[in-house]
């Protein structure tokens, strides 16, 4: 499996970077952010929201210039959403992995409600999909597909959990190395949905990677 070299995220506020399987399939295997407050080009993020896990369980963290509590966090499977200053979101899905944080550059100074100009922390932030995982974006029809199906089975999975009054059972299924190939067998074996019928061949050739 070999990784591309991404764009400049200082340029766009985002950037993929892919990786191609032996299978002929790209994905983007990390997405970096960067918060950087307001630059007038492509794209400028203002947050990023992730599915984090903690001592009492699941939990979405809000990332936002400023904040920096630990220099790495914990993903699980769930939706990663980039929202910037007018509200556009980007979407995306990833089956678990981990998100890193760092500062950059200067601290650029901003006008806050009283008047006062504070100093804000860049952060660069860089989410990456585990052992050789896809992030699948939610822009792209085939790919939202899969992310659809993977958010419908999990939430069917966590309500049967707590209906069974077994929880932990269900944190245990999202560190499990074999989510992602045992969610492709479900849509494999879902006959009933025709868009779900022109992936089986690249649904095929992701398990048998993961074989």
């Amino acid at each position: 499996m070999t990784a591309e070299k991404p764009q400049d995220s200082q340029s766009f506020g985002y950037l993929f970077e892919y990786m191609k399987t032996p299978q002929g399939i790209e994905w983007v295997r990390q997405i970096t952010i960067r918060l950087q407050g307001i630059t007038n080009m492509h794209y400028d993020p203002e947050m990023i929201r992730l599915p984090t896990i903690n001592s009492t369980g699941l939990k979405m963290l809000n990332l936002r210039r400023g904040f920096r509590e630990d220099d790495s966090v914990v993903v699980v499977p769930g939706t990663v959403t980039v929202t910037d200053r007018k509200n556009k979101a980007l979407s995306f899905f990833t089956f678990g992995g981990s998100c890193t944080i760092k500062e950059f550059g200067t601290k650029n100074p901003e006008l806050h409600q009283n008047g006062q100009m504070l100093q804000q922390k860049n952060l660069e932030l860089a989410v990456t999909g585990k052992s050789g995982t896809p992030i699948l974006s939610k822009e792209i029809p085939w790919q939202n597909t899969i992310a659809d199906f993977a958010e419908i089975w999990l939430a069917r999975r966590r309500a049967e959990c707590l209906r069974n009054k077994t929880p932990s059972k269900y944190l245990d299924l999202l560190d499990d190395e074999t989510l992602y190939p045992q969610i492709l067998e479900e849509i494999l074996a879902a006959k009933y949905n025709p868009e779900y019928l022109k992936l089986r061949a690249i649904i095929r050739r992701e398990i048998a990677r993961f074989q």
